[in-house]
């Protein structure tokens, strides 16, 4: 006999009963919603693209189009403070102190915002006091830009600028030099989207294919011998390594957020959702001096932050924790429905596969449709 006849009844029977998941789970992260308010004369609302935090968990988000192509609204940078308040550091316009379309951003050692605007083909600068300046204007030399995308701060304190076929590199001495070249070969890059450097001193760059037409979908690492690797065809257009060494990347088009540890083993940490700990076209990711991941989406409108702390989310449908889901799974959770099982908060997250908040026999049979 079938264990879909054995159960059958049972399910049946059963579907009335049900149990509250709790908060345990979503708690692991921490949401963040982005104020909805269009800059002066657009016609439509920027959306969030780059993502820094400060020493004190100060939020910093840079707004523009929606992806892939995010000059066609005018942009703006704002900050989320330590007490919830937002307020916006930089509106729409040509000026210093105001942004065209930014992209990336990154905090300095000294308290200092950097700003990669695209549109205006620039690099700015906050200082603690307000006052902005440039970093880098437009141009092909050392110390301008192109097309800035990306920015990210080495353990040395080198601010990496994923650029127009290179990635430049500043310094603390303010001495400019490049990485790669324009091409599509190994160490060549169209335009570059995303750039981090892990503890090991690997170069990751991506590039992504909807941003320019002749561009393509690419991550490369360059490791500390020189040698530059193609690892993946994906659309990445945030990456961010804390100080074990785990890279951290925002895949859009797949509305998921992965990792990669040091020893090279890669997970997805969050996919498409708009619960807790699900993202809809993650656009950056940043860690913070406390080693906690934040995810800036586009597509929530809000910033997400998951403390690494927090042990790591059950997969869905595996109720008993032994990593798979099997027979076991849908009988350890018709158990808990009927009260013949302890539940602890991991096996009520695994456990509500329609996501409705309760643990009922409907998810037992959502289970076993899967098997």
């Amino acid at each position: 006999m079938s264990l879909k006849r054995i159960l059958g009844p049972i399910l049946g029977v059963g579907l009335l009963l049900s149990l509250p998941v709790g908060t345990a789970y979503a708690q692991r992260w921490s949401v963040f919603t982005v104020p909805q308010s269009p800059p002066s004369g657009a016609a439509r609302a920027s959306v969030p693209r780059g993502l820094a935090v400060g020493n004190d968990g100060t939020l910093y988000l840079s707004e523009s189009g929606p992806y892939p192509m995010e000059e066609s609204v005018p942009g703006l940078v704002r900050m989320r403070d330590a007490t919830g308040n937002w307020s916006v550091l930089a509106g729409p316009g040509t000026d210093l102190d105001h942004v065209l379309s930014p992209a990336g951003l990154a905090f300095g050692p000294w308290g200092t915002l950097y700003v990669a605007d695209t549109g205006m083909r620039r690099v700015t600068r906050r200082d603690p006091d307000g006052t902005w300046s440039l970093m880098a204007s437009a141009g092909e030399r050392p110390g301008q830009v192109c097309a800035p995308r990306s920015l990210r701060f080495t353990a040395a304190d080198d601010l990496l600028i994923a650029d127009w076929g290179r990635v430049g590199r500043l310094d603390p001495r303010g001495r400019w030099t490049a990485e790669g070249t324009f091409g599509y070969g190994p160490g060549q890059l169209y335009a570059g989207s995303a750039v981090a450097m892990t503890p090991d001193g690997s170069l990751w760059v991506a590039e992504v294919q909807g941003m320019y037409s002749n561009s393509q979908n690419r991550l490369q690492v360059r490791d500390s011998s020189g040698k530059w690797t193609s690892v993946s065809n994906v659309d990445y257009t945030g990456m961010a390594s804390d100080a074990e060494g785990n890279l951290y990347l925002a895949a859009p088009s797949l509305n998921e957020v992965w990792s990669r540890d040091r020893l090279g083993a890669w997970t997805v940490v969050a996919s498409k959702g708009s619960a807790a700990g699900q993202v809809l076209t993650p656009m950056d990711v940043a860690v913070d001096v406390a080693g906690r991941l934040n995810v800036a989406e586009a597509g929530n409108r809000r910033i997400q932050r998951l403390d690494p702390r927090a042990s790591p989310a059950p997969l869905l449908g595996d109720v008993d924790g032994d990593g798979q889901t099997t027979v076991s799974d849908v009988l350890s959770l018709l158990r808990m429905v009927v009260g013949l099982s302890p539940i602890g908060p991991d096996a009520l997250a695994a456990a509500d596969l329609d996501q409705d908040g309760l643990i009922s026999t409907r998810d037992a049979v959502l289970l076993l449709r899967r098997l």
